[in-house]
């Protein structure tokens, strides 16, 4: 081997550990650098329309990022936080007593047995063991509620990480939205395509971010805060608790989050609250009404993916990042389907 061959791999050799160097020591932070960097795509139209009144690029960013946490970030975070903390609460609280289990499973002990004798009926011809079933189904929500609890304190002991998260994420998005045509430049000279699909994948990218921000939070979001206040006002739910649940049911493929208020009104029902039994019904409607309209505006240009998918890349991403995986995953999938048409639109050329 000559000595310029050499010379270079020795060089190659330096680039790659100091470039490895780097992300060993920021790896603490790339979910936060991710977070950020999403979130920047959001408050991108404020900053704009700031830079375009003639405000200092620095002054401008400064605005945009205070005026998102003050009205979104921060908020979202503390009913986060107070609703994970309410429902470990009730969870544990629950599974220690075994008789509240049941109580809430089946309802009032006289109503299950009345309704036991209509079901048996029904189900005597089709071999059904309605005691069983319903041992399983206490099992299954034990199993459920211990696998919530264990996420939820996984969260809590992470807390003060959570705050260093969020000042990094905060950092992230005042210099993404200042150095935004730098990071677009950078991005065109090494995404491996000509500019015109470059251009065609940033766009893609874009609107990827605006899918999952837009679409699943803010939908998810306005559902939750829909049928918590029913709750609240009808006395079905606390708050906190209703609006944890439903934020992340919302995330779930064909679940949504109707249901929780649907489930609220059958208790209500069985309670015999038909007044807060009705109005949670409506409530239902209109977290589904408003998910029916939000989602469809926000997608109108997003590419489609599949129910099953979006299921697993959530479920995938909570185990993986924790809570944040509600985001990173369908981001993720998101990413995909858009992107993947363009390179492959490169490689057959």
């Amino acid at each position: 081997m000559s000595k310029t061959k050499i010379n270079m791999a020795l060089k190659l050799l330096i680039v790659i550990v100091l470039v490895f160097s780097v992300v060993v020591l920021i790896s603490p932070f790339l979910l936060s650098l991710a977070i950020g960097g999403l979130l920047s795509v959001v408050v991108f139209p404020i900053y704009m329309l700031l830079i375009r009144k003639k405000w200092n690029q620095y002054f401008a960013a400064f605005i945009a990022v205070t005026v998102f946490n003050l009205v979104f970030l921060i908020p979202t975070t503390v009913v986060i936080l107070k609703g994970a903390a309410a429902t470990v609460k009730f969870v544990n609280h629950t599974l220690a007593d075994k008789e509240a289990v049941s109580d809430i499973i089946s309802g009032e002990r006289e109503k299950l047995e009345k309704a036991q004798v209509k079901v048996t009926k029904y189900t005597q011809n089709l071999g059904i063991d309605i005691p069983h079933l319903s041992g399983l189904v206490k099992n299954a929500t034990t199993t459920i509620g211990n696998f919530l609890v264990d996420i939820i304190k996984k969260l809590f002991s992470q807390i003060p990480e959570l705050f260093l998260a969020l000042f990094v994420i905060t950092l992230t998005m005042f210099f993404s939205l200042i150095e935004h045509k730098k990071i677009k430049n950078v991005f065109l000279d090494h995404c491996l395509l000509d500019k015109t699909r470059g251009e065609k994948l940033v766009k893609a990218g874009l609107l990827a971010c605006k899918s999952v921000i837009l679409a699943n939070v803010i939908a998810g979001g306005v559902q939750a805060l829909i049928v918590a206040a029913g709750a609240y006002f009808t006395s079905t739910g606390d708050f906190f608790i209703v609006v944890f649940v439903t934020f992340l049911l919302s995330f779930v493929p064909v679940i949504g989050a109707a249901p929780v208020a649907f489930i609220l009104a059958s208790l209500a029902g069985l309670n015999h609250n038909y007044s807060a039994a009705v109005i949670m019904a409506i409530v239902g409607i209109t977290a589904g009404i408003s998910d029916n309209f939000i989602r469809p505006m926000v997608l109108s240009e997003a590419a489609e993916t599949h129910a099953l998918l979006n299921l697993l890349t959530i479920l995938g991403g909570i185990i993986l990042f924790g809570l944040p995986g509600l985001f990173i995953g369908p981001l993720i999938l998101s990413l995909a389907v858009s992107c993947i048409p363009i390179y492959k639109e490169e490689i057959d050329i």
